[in-house]
């Protein structure tokens, strides 16, 4: 045990005790602090061109509820009590009106009318046409309607679209707001992508070092195979738990600095990004437990093949050539979790939750928006579990083997070759 222990503990400083994981870490915290406060640091800057609008005490908010329900879903009301939490003093005057009470000329000419929300489609697949006077209040109001119809239906959930109707005086028709929430799963994507090419660099580095030097066959001849392979994988695993351990505290930083902004400035309803998210997310506890849960197992099974391809390789440019499918692989998880959801392809990306290699990525990303459901999801993390117990049992007499090996055939010749003589000794 003490032996295990040691080589963990080696491993770990050589990675932590670099400038290189100082230096990145510093950039990372200032990228990080700046994307959470994005929304904060804009309103700072364009806080006077809001200012320059019209106050008015009272708004005059009329609603068209034309959308075909499954579920008993009063939008009026509903919105009503978001947007006006104190009843007593109301800041927006809600009422609902038919299609045919009013036109959209009739409404941009009335300067006692000063938006209008016409609901329509499906309570899965709402659209919102959307014409405000107030376009400062555009992003409040999308966001409180969002909030309102995810709460009916989490699965199969469609965000809804907003069309922004113009004045008349523009000559435009109007266009569609980017899918928000959609594009916020990038939020989640990229660091999960992140922390997983770490852990593959820093185990198949460690491993090349030793093999380099020839220092290896000095470790094997006083530790088992078996006890070097796991002290990587531990070693690696730690340096995530520490790395995204420094995430969670750049993520506290990044709310202390957000207050910082004076809030005559940027205006008390502006909000973080974070505190965006978790509106826009009402399950956000449960998708970060998830998140959590699958870049663990993930980055397991990522380590091993890393671990095995590492074992394989003699040079560090052996070992960019052995880890090339991995990488291919796992970039195809990143760019399916990042674009599948801003193309609705729900059904698509359901389907790669249930692939051992994709589902560390994709599976987090489809729980958030709504398309695994928690049985689905707690099945996918059952399926990447064993499939991580199947591969490991397979690759430990592999890498028993290839790590003592120095040869330098062509990369499925090399492979062919190892897979034969671990499969034999344990015959």
């Amino acid at each position: 045990m003490k032996k295990f222990s040691f080589l963990v503990t080696h491993g770990l400083k050589k990675r932590v005790a670099r400038k290189a994981f100082i230096i990145s870490n510093i950039i990372i915290a200032i990228l990080l602090i700046a994307v959470v406060n994005l929304p904060r640091i804009i309103s700072f800057f364009t806080s006077d061109k809001i200012d320059d609008e019209p106050k008015i005490e009272v708004i005059n908010l009329y609603v068209i509820d034309e959308l075909t329900q499954s579920q008993t879903v009063k939008i009026t009301d509903e919105l009503d009590a978001k947007l006006n939490p104190d009843q007593a003093n109301k800041v927006f005057n809600i009422t609902e009106i038919s299609k045919d009470d009013i036109t959209i000329d009739n409404f941009w000419n009335d300067d006692t009318k000063h938006i209008l929300i016409h609901f329509t489609g499906t309570i899965n697949e709402p659209v919102i046409n959307m014409y405000n006077k107030y376009e400062s209040l555009n992003t409040i109001l999308e966001r409180e309607i969002e909030i309102i119809l995810i709460r009916y239906k989490l699965n199969d959930y469609q965000r809804p679209i907003f069309n922004y109707g113009e004045a008349p005086s523009t000559g435009d028709e109007g266009g569609t707001n980017p899918a928000f929430l959609n594009s916020m799963s990038t939020f989640l994507v990229l660091p999960l992508f992140i922390l997983i090419v770490f852990a593959i660099q820093f185990v198949g580095v460690d491993i090349i070092e030793e093999k380099s030097t020839k220092a290896i066959e000095i470790i094997i001849s006083s530790v088992p195979a078996r006890m070097h392979f796991f002290s990587k994988i531990v070693a690696s695993i730690l340096f995530i738990i520490i790395q995204g351990g420094l995430l969670i505290v750049y993520g506290l930083l990044s709310g202390l600095v957000g207050r910082a902004f004076p809030a005559e400035a940027i205006g008390e309803e502006t909000p973080s990004l974070l505190q965006v998210l978790a509106e826009m997310i009402p399950n956000w506890p449960l998708a970060l437990l998830f998140a959590i849960l699958f870049v663990i197992v993930g980055t397991l099974l990522y380590l091993v093949l890393a671990s095995l391809f590492a074992s394989m390789a003699t040079t560090q440019e052996d070992y960019q050539q052995f880890q090339t499918p991995v990488m291919l692989v796992l970039l195809a998880g990143f760019y399916i979790g990042m674009f599948a959801p801003m193309f609705n392809a729900t059904s698509f990306l359901k389907l790669m939750s249930f692939i051992p290699f994709f589902s560390p990525i994709v599976a987090p990303i489809a729980f958030t928006i709504g398309s695994l459901t928690i049985i689905e999801t707690v099945i996918s993390l059952v399926i990447l579990i064993a499939f991580l117990v199947i591969i490991t049992y397979i690759i430990t007499p592999v890498y028993r083997v290839a790590i003592l090996s120095f040869e330098q055939t062509k990369l499925l010749t090399r492979i062919k070759s190892y897979f034969k003589k671990g499969f034999a000794k344990t015959k």
